[in-house]
């Protein structure tokens, strides 16, 4: 697990803190432990005028396949403007080519 971002603390991060006004405009601030999360919320309310907020810290780690992932065959994709293109190929009218017969 992570450490907390508080100076010389050394203790496992448990909370996220995250400034901001709303979804839009939030950040996240720093991982820290309980007791320096509530100090640095005080430090960012005192000094942005912001609101803020917590949220369980996840470790954050980089996405990787797993052994499932990879056995698994996905869905073929047709990329919208195929669909279309061949949507519009289906509904023009035929032309023939040549000369129209005589009776």
């Amino acid at each position: 697990m992570d450490e907390c971002n508080w100076t010389s603390c050394g203790a496992l991060a448990r909370l996220d803190l995250i400034a901001g006004t709303g979804l839009s405009a939030a950040r996240v601030v720093g991982s820290f432990c309980v007791p320096h999360a509530s100090m640095a919320s005080l430090d960012v309310q005192a000094e942005a005028d912001e609101p803020t907020w917590y949220d369980w810290h996840r470790e954050r780690m980089p996405a990787q396949p797993t052994a499932m992932q990879a056995l698994q065959r996905t869905a073929p994709v047709i990329p919208l403007f195929q669909q279309r293109g061949a949507a519009a190929e289906a509904s023009r009218p035929t032309q023939s080519v040549g000369r129209a017969r005589s009776r």
